[in-house]
């Protein structure tokens, strides 16, 4: 994620590319521009904020041409709480031209997945009259059946809740609703919790209609939750394991965002340099009904685990104890 500060001084820009927090310690790395005429340098960063301790500051040329010269930056801010700071003021002060006095505050965009958008386009088509929301209750007092009052839309879940229309287990949704009825179908955040994913992507194929879209979204890199259905993560090659021909699938794009740190409760030299490896906190995939599924999967979630997900229903992260 990128933030571009406008700073006052003329063929200088400045960004933040990651901002980050670790219990009482955020760090924030980032880029000036100098462009034409080139020739500035940072003499030095100050910050400015509310509960800060301390700063640390480091800065180095990255690259440099005859237009342009990049001066990346790495700030660690020691705070008395563990609370993000709501605004920070950054002081950088340039050589021969003053300083750039800019007051940074966390953006407002929680997942910003590109894909969401280009099905959202899609089910604004003449041709798209029928969504299926697959664990679409409004858990989190958002029920996304509601943005779309021009469909007919059938929210799928296995509780009742708000908005609901149909309680029912995904890997048996077939059975339930009718076959070839939905133009599109979304889930958000619900594969993860998929004891059988690949029997629900057999599913979806059985109630799409052949050309139909489907959108799913789900995580690559999150803390456990929900336990005890909580099951899988993604990576955006996962995707073509359940999303294929003999699936009856055409993948039509797949985008990782939100990167994430991933490192270890308890460090040891087998993690060293563990925090510089990245995960993805959203996994999503946008694909096409292009034919029957091929296969089928006779189990039931019930087969496989005697669970049953509202009893393991929680919203703590963890339930780890060290």
């Amino acid at each position: 994620m990128t933030s571009q500060i406008q700073p006052p001084i003329s063929n200088i820009s400045v960004y933040f590319e990651t901002y980050t927090k670790f219990f009482c310690s955020v760090i924030f790395e980032g880029v000036i521009n100098f462009f034409s005429p080139a020739g500035k340098n940072i003499q030095s960063i100050t910050v400015n904020g509310k509960d800060i301790i301390a700063s640390n500051v480091k800065f180095g040329i990255a690259d440099q041409t005859k237009l342009q010269k990049s001066t990346k930056f790495r700030i660690q801010i020691l705070l008395e709480n563990d609370e993000f700071p709501e605004t920070i003021e950054f002081a950088f002060n340039i050589e021969n031209s003053g300083s750039i006095r800019a007051q940074w505050s966390p953006p407002k965009d929680h997942h910003p997945v590109k894909l969401t958008e280009k099905f959202r386009n899609h089910l604004k088509t003449n041709h798209c009259r029928s969504l299926l929301d697959i664990g679409g209750r409004a858990r989190s007092g958002l029920l996304r059946s509601e943005e779309f009052s021009n469909l007919d839309v059938e929210v799928l879940d296995i509780i009742p809740g708000d908005g609901v229309t149909t309680v029912c287990d995904a890997h048996k949704m077939s059975e339930v609703l009718e076959s070839a009825k939905f133009d599109a179908v979304c889930s958000f955040f619900v594969f993860e919790h998929l004891v059988m994913p690949w029997k629900v992507a057999i599913e979806m194929n059985r109630v799409m209609k052949t050309g139909a879209q489907a959108f799913i979204i789900t995580h690559q890199t999150v803390g456990m939750h929900d336990m005890p259905w909580d099951f899988f993560r993604f990576s955006d090659s996962a995707w073509k394991a359940l999303f294929n021909r003999h699936t009856g699938f055409e993948i039509i794009e797949t985008e990782l965002q939100s990167p994430n740190y991933i490192i270890p409760f308890r460090w040891n030299p087998n993690y060293a340099d563990a925090e510089k490896a990245c995960g993805f906190e959203y996994s999503a995939v946008l694909v096409k009904k292009t034919a029957d599924a091929m296969i089928d999967w006779p189990l039931q979630a019930s087969d496989v685990t005697n669970d049953f997900y509202p009893l393991g229903e929680d919203n703590s992260i963890s339930k780890l104890k060290i």
